[in-house]
């Protein structure tokens, strides 16, 4: 498709796209573990239907359990929910396609679509952190072999227009602190960790501030996707839901509690009323693809919350000090949202901006999950409400800036490589 702007120019202004996605290869987390994990880390097996599902220590792993060897074609669940219901049966797709496995095929699709960068996000791989709470050096060794299949099949900047995040388990603040260092001497422009409590803790708990204060003096930015958060198994139980449900399987009640809002809004909470940007101001956390809808109402709640507890002669329990700001006002400072710019899921692209200010929002497209747009430049017309300045802060140079990319303004930058 060619994206135009409102008088039907084709769009040339530089985009990067922060939120796109791979499939993962079988041995991912086993071509490079250390041997006394080899057992433990997840792998695909094989079950009495044929279908494959991800197994760790010959436990199936819970909520992503299926290996997605077929996908929704990219587009396809955006497509029938745009047309009003099921309609029609969803396409499906095989993963096993150089575009979805190997990067020198998606560069080329990158330059097919006029798309300058993309931040490259694993599928399967974002869940293993919490479904390995239970065993915390495995969790550790599992994203140290993750990381170095990454390095390995996608790069960390490859060709420095392709970035592989590396995933970063805080279940062992030393194996993490160790393995950020790692990464950061290997190029990583930007790292994962989950939403979520880590082992009954907030990530903003002191604890973990060995970590965060590499983090704070790499400036690196951090990026939170949606995905296994733990909530799916500690909610369900809680509510007298099946704590062992997959995907296939949620009831509403699951994805309500569990999925998407309610992980990322206490996460981030979590991370300003535990002082986290307090301690360490140079941190920027990315939102990316839990949608916007919940922003505004977040906001309004934080500091309504703040206001009950900010007279520090109330005796009130400060984890990791004293938060004497507005909430809100830490929040459009150090948070950064990628929306995922689905109906009722996303507030418009215009008001968004209107709310946080251009400097405040990304553009990621999902692609090629199901759930988005058949290609990244569907995108981009629900930009042009935006002004120009503003429209290049969101499409290119916020993302730009983080990655280590920033080009003078209107230059692309491939061109400026």
């Amino acid at each position: 498709m060619d994206a135009s702007e409102p008088d039907g120019r084709r769009w040339t202004s530089p985009v990067i796209d922060i939120d796109q996605h791979y499939y993962e290869a079988d041995d991912c987390c086993t071509r490079h573990v250390e041997r006394r994990f080899a057992d433990r880390v997840p792998r695909p097996v094989a079950t009495d239907s044929g279908a494959r599902e991800w197994r760790a220590g010959g436990r199936a792993i819970g909520f992503e359990r299926w290996v997605r060897d077929v996908t929704l074609a990219p587009g396809a669940m955006f497509d029938r929910r745009s047309a009003g219901g099921p309609a029609a049966p969803l396409e499906l797709v095989t993963t096993d396609t150089p575009e979805f496995r190997d990067r020198t095929t998606r560069l080329r699709l990158l330059d097919h679509w006029g798309v300058d960068a993309a931040v490259m996000l694993p599928t399967a791989g974002l869940a293993w952190d919490a479904e390995l709470t239970h065993e915390p050096e495995t969790a550790a060794a599992a994203m140290r072999a993750f990381n170095r299949w990454v390095e390995d099949d996608w790069g960390f900047a490859y060709e420095g227009r392709l970035f592989a995040p590396p995933f970063i388990s805080l279940l062992d603040v030393d194996a993490a602190v160790a393995e950020l260092e790692r990464v950061l001497a290997a190029g990583a422009r930007m790292i994962l960790v989950r939403k979520g409590p880590v082992d009954g803790l907030s990530p903003a708990h002191p604890r973990f501030d060995p970590f965060w204060a590499r983090v704070n003096e790499a400036r690196i930015p951090v990026g939170l996707h949606i995905s296994v958060s733990g909530y799916e198994r500690m909610m369900s139980a809680a509510w007298g839901e099946d704590p062992d449900a997959s995907h296939r399987t949620f009831s509403g009640l699951q994805w309500y509690l569990s999925f998407a809002t309610r992980p990322v809004t206490d996460t981030i909470a979590a991370m300003i009323f535990h002082n986290l940007f307090g301690r360490f101001p140079n941190l920027r956390i990315f939102s990316i693809e839990n949608g916007s809808l919940w922003v505004a109402p977040f906001l309004r709640d934080i500091d309504v919350a703040h206001g009950f507890v900010d007279d520090p002669a109330r005796g009130a329990k400060w984890i990791g000090g004293f938060v004497a700001e507005r909430p809100s006002e830490i929040f459009r400072r150090h948070i950064v949202i990628a929306p995922y710019l689905s109906p009722g899921f996303d507030a418009e692209v215009a008001d968004l901006v209107g709310l946080l200010g251009p400097e405040q929002v990304v553009f990621g497209s999902d692609w090629p999950h199901g759930e988005g747009r058949a290609t990244p430049v569907d995108y981009l017309p629900d930009f042009t409400p935006l002004t120009e300045d503003a429209r290049h802060a969101v499409v290119y140079g916020n993302a730009a800036s983080a990655l280590g990319l920033a080009a003078p303004s209107g230059q692309s930058a491939s061109r400026t490589r």
